[in-house]
Parts: structure tokens; C-alpha cells; sequence
């Protein structure tokens, strides 16, 4: 057994605010001392200073831990009273950081600058709270799917005091549904580019129910405003203006399908020219296209005749029976203002 002289020349490395190594022994009765000479083989001591963002840690002899990246610098995390034994315990990050996570170990305080490693693990957007008892519990969490918020695996770790560890208590999937709602307009918005074929009463030809176009018309009014936004986009597309000539802009394609989920909306009036049933919809297309300032124009009436007449607007039911148009709305209906 190594002598008492011994043990306080190993606590020689202390941490900054914490008890110095040889008032913890000499605070000590023998039958502790005993019992802490025995057990420091499998401590690990950890020597820090949270101003130079950096932890040095010594394995015991004993143990078989290793460093996930040796090539990566022990920095601490967070700092606290983890399993409210009032002593400080540390956090560390140990590297391996990979797809938004690192390798995460979770040092318990013993005395001095001696710790039990009582936890280790990758975690992601790594968040803490406390239970009644002040122990504190760990929650880690990472999307399902790339860039998508909407579904969230989240994993609770908590402090098992028999077995002096924190183990996986609780996993679950949150789905934030109107994120999800939220994720499907962006991405359907950002695909309206890539359209090359857009619906015509007398065309025999036409996009599949589950096109992109359509696909966007199916959220109804909670696209609307997003695709106001769209109006004065002039990117080009593939979908050729059939009748007329030309190709369908982005700006184009948001405006036809707000009149696919609103009927009615008076066109001629908000651009600002008139009606002429000789030449049908020709106006429409040579006046936007003749200046991006008409677009902006446009865009701008639009969006005050929307905000305008929002709460009057009221949901028709109409199956589409082909006697009209060949194309066919998925919605079986439309909105359009109460009459």
C-alpha cells in the first residue's frame, strides 16, 4: 500500500477553485484514507483552466480508455454540479466531431483533481436541465433527415446513482408538423425553376397530379404568400407559354397558381391595363414582359388586394368533369371571395 506521503505528493496537480489535494487528506480519518488509496488507481485526473480553454486528462493505468481523435486538444464543455453531490464536475469535449456531434466525456468531481468518468458519448445540439433532486439530466438531438427540422431524434441521458453512470433513459422522434409544412414550401418553391410543363385548358398534354406545379397548389392558402414573393422573379424555365410563345418565368408560374387555389382575382385590374376579349390573355404577357417594373407593380397590387380580401375568402367545392379544361385541379375546389 502506498504511504500517505505518497498519495499527497501525487495530488500535487490541482484545478483552479477547487480544495488543494493535501487539506482533502488531511481531512481525511484513516479508514478514508485507506479507502481513497485504494481507489485512486481508477481515477482519472483532469487538470484545467477554463481560461485557456484546455483540459489535461491522465487515465488511470487501469483503464482501457483512449481518446476518440488524438490528434484533437480535451477542451471543457460545461462546467457544474452533475450529480448534485456539490462538488464541480466538467464536461469535455474529446473530439471526434463529425456531421454536427462530438465525442463528449462527463467527468464526477471525487476530490481534488481526481474524477470518475461516469459518462461518454457523441452528442449533438448537447442541452441541459435539472430534475427535483438538482441532478442533472443530458439531451442530445439530431435531424432524421439532412436540413430538415421537422423530425428531431432526441435522446435523454440520465444519472443512475446505483451504478454511479449516466445511462440512455429516454429516446423518442419530436415532428414538428408545421416545420415539415414550412420545409415543403421551400423546397417546392426553390423547384419552381426546374417546371417544363405547365397546364392548358386546350392542351392534351399535362403535368401529373403529383408534379411540382400542382404539388404547390395543393397547400392552398398557405402558400399564397410565398408566392406573392415569387411574382417578380424572372428566371427562366424550360415550360414553353403555349399560344403565345415564350417560356413561363418563375414569376409567371407563382401567379397561375395562385389562380388555380383563388379564383377570380381581378388580373387586368391589378396590372393596371384593360380587358380586351379580341385578343384574350396577349396583354397580360406582353406587359409584364415589356418591364421589370411592371412586374414589381403587379406584385405590390396583388399583395394589398390579398391582405385586402384574405378573411373573405371561402372554400367551393367543384369536381372537374373535363367539359371546360382537360387539365384537372387535385383540389376539387377554390377558394374565392364571399359573395
Amino acid at each position: 500500500m502506498k504511504s500517505i506521503a505518497g498519495l499527497i505528493l501525487m495530488f500535487s496537480i490541482s484545478c483552479q477553485g477547487k480544495q488543494e489535494p493535501e487539506t482533502v487528506a488531511s481531512n481525511l480519518n484513516s479508514a478514508q484514507l485507506d479507502k481513497l488509496i485504494k481507489n485512486q488507481d481508477s481515477l482519472f485526473i483532469l487538470d484545467y483552466n477554463v481560461n485557456e480553454n484546455f483540459v489535461r486528462i491522465i487515465a488511470p493505468e487501469t483503464s482501457d480508455f483512449k481518446f476518440p481523435d488524438t490528434s484533437y486538444t480535451p477542451e471543457p464543455f460545461k462546467i457544474g454540479d452533475f450529480n448534485a453531490d456539490s462538488k464541480e464536475d466538467i464536461m469535455v469535449n474529446l473530439g471526434g466531431c463529425g456531421t454536427g456531434g462530438c465525442v463528449y466525456g462527463l467527468f464526477l468531481n471525487q476530490y481534488g483533481n481526481y474524477y470518475k468518468l461516469a459518462f461518454i458519448n457523441y452528442l449533438k445540439n448537447v442541452e441541459f436541465r435539472t430534475d427535483k433532486n438538482g441532478l442533472w439530466i443530458i439531451e442530445s438531438s439530431e435531424e432524421l433527415e439532412p436540413y430538415n427540422p421537422s423530425k428531431i431524434q432526441v435522446s435523454i441521458f440520465k444519472f443512475n446513482k446505483n451504478k454511479y453512470h449516466y445511462l440512455l433513459d429516454t429516446t423518442f422522434v419530436y415532428h414538428d408538423k408545421e416545420a415539415e409544412v414550412m420545409i415543403t414550401k421551400m423546397k417546392l418553391m426553390d423547384s419552381l425553376k426546374f417546371i417544363s410543363l405547365m397546364p392548358h385548358c386546350l392542351e392534351q398534354e399535362q403535368p401529373d397530379a403529383n408534379s411540382i406545379f400542382w404539388s404547390i397548389v395543393k397547400l392552398k392558402l398557405e402558400v399564397i404568400d410565398e408566392l406573392i414573393e415569387k411574382i417578380d422573379d424572372t428566371t427562366k424555365t424550360t415550360a414553353i407559354v403555349r399560344w403565345f410563345g415564350g417560356y413561363w418565368t418563375v414569376g409567371d408560374i407563382s401567379y397561375k397558381a395562385m389562380e388555380e387555389i383563388i379564383h377570380e382575382i381581378p388580373t387586368f385590374e391589378l396590372l393596371g391595363i384593360q380587358y380586351d376579349e379580341k385578343v384574350g390573355y396577349s396583354p397580360y404577357w406582353f406587359h409584364l414582359r415589356s418591364n421589370t417594373n411592371n412586374r414589381k407593380q403587379f406584385k405590390q397590387n396583388l399583395k394589398n388586394w390579398y391582405k385586402k380580401n384574405k378573411s373573405n375568402l371561402v372554400w367551393v367545392t367543384r369536381k372537374w368533369d373535363g367539359s371546360e379544361c382537360f387539365y384537372h385541379n387535385p383540389n376539387n375546389g377554390y377558394y374565392e371571395i364571399k359573395k
